[in-house]
């Protein structure tokens, strides 16, 4: 089961401290942290982070393609790739650019996760 969740706020509100806390970057000095009813401490951080996709305010592009960007490890056939693409209405020959562009590639790169 995958679930989707956003986590919204003012500035300040203490979003970034969350994620921070999820994926175990800040360490957690009292209390948990349960995912699914279990504890996030009894998962090792390789899988927590493997299963846990962050699309940042301001999300940004590595150098490189665009398939660089959206398989970083090698993973995927292009079938795949051109799947999530046509998900997130994003076409390899896109005149978009910009923000927009940044924000379809994070997503494409999260429905890849997730496939």
């Amino acid at each position: 089961m995958h679930l989707q969740v956003a986590v919204m706020g003012r500035t300040g509100a203490g979003k970034s401290s969350l994620i921070g806390c999820i994926l175990r970057i800040v360490d957690i000095t009292n209390g948990s942290i349960e995912i699914g009813g279990t504890d996030i401490q009894r998962i090792s951080i390789r899988d927590l982070r493997s299963n846990i996709s962050v699309i940042t305010q301001h999300p940004a592009l590595i150098e490189g393609t665009l398939r660089d960007n959206l398989d970083v490890h090698a993973e995927y056939t292009d079938l795949e790739l051109h799947k999530v693409l046509t998900e997130v209405q994003l076409r390899m020959r896109s005149p978009e650019g910009g923000a927009l562009l940044q924000v379809k590639v994070c997503c494409s790169h999260v429905f890849l996760a997730k496939a």
